[in-house]
């Protein structure tokens, strides 16, 4: 949390009267000795424009990553609803662990994950080896 703060250069006691609590809460926070509830917790979220998940270190992804709806659409997100406004490193998806992967019913293990992205990564070195443009 300090980082986001700091990021947003914003000072402990700043945060702290947005908040509606003690500077010594919101050092606290950043501290680990304390949590902010969850109501707090989701008002940071949005404050500093990430996901709850992010201020949980659940994922390393600012943002929540669009979830299709059942007939395939995408639901929209805070940042529109254009696929090309969605740009992922693949490779990073694959390597968070805290990312619950799925093949089927199959769950991706770390080691598949890590094969996964190694066959990913000869195959486009192939291509590119055949097609230099």
């Amino acid at each position: 949390m300090k980082d986001l703060r700091s990021s947003n250069k914003m000072t402990q006691e700043e945060l702290a009267k947005i908040m509606l609590v003690t500077k010594q809460a919101i050092s606290s926070w950043e501290r680990n000795v304390a949590n902010p509830d969850h109501k707090q917790l989701c008002f940071l979220a949005d404050l500093f424009k990430v996901s709850v998940d992010y201020m949980l270190l659940r994922t390393i992804f600012r943002e929540s990553l669009p979830m299709p709806n059942l007939d395939g659409s995408k639901t929209p997100s805070f940042r529109g609803e254009s696929d090309e406004e969605f740009s992922y490193d693949l490779q990073r998806i694959l390597l968070t662990p805290s990312t619950q992967l799925h093949l089927g019913d199959y769950s991706l293990s770390i080691k598949d994950r890590q094969m996964l992205a190694e066959i990913i990564n000869k195959i486009f070195e192939r291509f590119h080896e055949l097609n230099p443009n």
